[in-house]
């Protein structure tokens, strides 16, 4: 199982992003959280067997993304993906 945090920067704020990284995670089978930051990015904590469909697709989202910052992270206890806010 791999886990990383996603940080997406661009204008992904006010415009459904959050929405559709949640549906997209739900179509993969993917656990784990999204929500918008205080400096107008988007944390985006997934875990799954494998996350590089994942992390593709979130480029096909609404909104104008400017940079995808890919960092791994711990596996955790995840049961679903949620918006978090």
């Amino acid at each position: 199982m791999e886990c990383r945090r996603i940080i997406i920067s661009g204008s992904v704020q006010g415009v459904g992003f959050r929405y559709y990284v949640k549906r997209l995670a739900e179509r993969l089978f993917v656990l784990g959280t999204v929500k918008n930051l205080p400096d107008c990015t988007v944390e985006i904590i997934a875990q799954a067997t494998d996350l590089a469909v994942f992390i593709e697709g979130l480029r096909d989202g609404p909104g104008e993304i400017r940079d995808i910052e890919v960092r791994q992270e711990q596996p955790s206890d995840l049961s679903a993906f949620r918006i978090v806010s």
